[in-house]
């Protein structure tokens, strides 16, 4: 994961994940991206045994690093944030080395060969007209189908660069150069969908099981509904289609060893699907009166 001295422990879902398993007894080691390396063939990390400490403004302590072969743990979780880069990609090619001598939640093969807004296009039945490309006239023929599009980095996250367009499209030359400029991806182009308004629905889902869903509503007139950029939780039921679509989904991801999913939907339509570091735990625990951490670790230990 990235450093744990920077997140929010009112709102970080990898917290909640941590804490959930040294309750259970488990023995927790960290390590960011550049402890991991390959030595001799071997998955090696610089671990530091971690505890926790709720409620205190020291919530964590961490050992002395060591070297640990990472084929003697017996789960790994992939936490790290995007952006999805070489870095982030050098990752996942040194951590499908430990092949199943641990369980990786989430596979890193099926990471790197689906990044969460590309993964979403493998159902575009369920999506809104969708295009990805870095050719401006692409783009530009494209937005012209529709009176409004959105246009977003391709492997950015947390609302970043998300930006709302309407006819004539005065200004989408401006968006895609400045993505490809602050990002350096290409875009994706989406037509807009008014439901935006009401917000934007994660679905967590955990061995291919929903675990709950939370409406993050955007503030201020925002595209953008991510609690990173400003959204506020609502607790909301799924549509019959949202559920349906999750249950089917759910089974496919699933046989692709991506244990811990969050879909995202405006409205009936799929968006996205987050395979990389999916959040949402405390928000929807917000609106319960037990902690669904609980219900994840009860599914990933039946296939651990």
């Amino acid at each position: 994961m990235d450093h744990i001295g920077g997140i929010d422990v009112n709102c970080d879902s990898t917290y909640m994940l941590m804490l959930e398993a040294q309750n259970r007894g488990f023995l927790l080691y960290h390590y960011t991206p550049e402890d991991l390396f390959l030595e001799n063939g071997e998955v090696v990390a610089l671990l530091s045994e971690v505890k926790l400490f709720p409620g205190k403004k020291e919530f964590f302590s961490l050992s002395a690093p060591k070297r640990v072969n990472l084929s003697s743990l017996d789960i790994i979780f992939i936490r790290q944030d995007p952006p999805f880069n070489m870095h982030y990609i050098t990752t996942t090619y040194l951590l499908e080395k430990l092949g199943n001598k641990v369980l990786l939640i989430n596979n890193p093969t099926e990471i790197r060969n689906a990044p969460e807004k590309l993964l979403a296009c493998d159902f575009k039945e369920y999506m809104p007209e969708t295009l990805v490309s870095e050719n401006v006239s692409v783009i530009e023929e494209f937005a012209n189908n529709f009176n409004q599009i959105i246009v977003k980095p391709l492997y950015a996250c947390g609302g970043e660069g998300v930006s709302k367009h309407v006819k004539p499209f005065d200004k989408l030359r401006e968006a895609i150069f400045a993505i490809k400029k602050e990002y350096n991806t290409p875009c994706m182009v989406q037509r807009y969908l008014p439901e935006i308004k009401i917000g934007d629905l994660r679905v967590i889902l955990a061995c291919g099981k929903i675990i709950g869903q939370v409406l993050r509503v955007p503030q201020n007139d925002s595209v953008a509904a991510n609690f990173h950029a400003g959204g506020l939780a609502k607790d909301v039921e799924l549509t019959p289609k949202q559920k349906k679509i999750s249950e089917e989904l759910g089974k496919i991801l699933l046989e692709r060893k991506l244990y811990f999913v969050g879909l995202d939907f405006i409205g009936d339509y799929l968006t996205e699907i987050n395979v990389t570091s999916p959040t949402g735990i405390q928000e929807i625990n917000s609106f319960r009166n037990y902690d669904i951490t609980k219900n994840i670790w009860d599914e990933f230990l039946s296939i651990a």
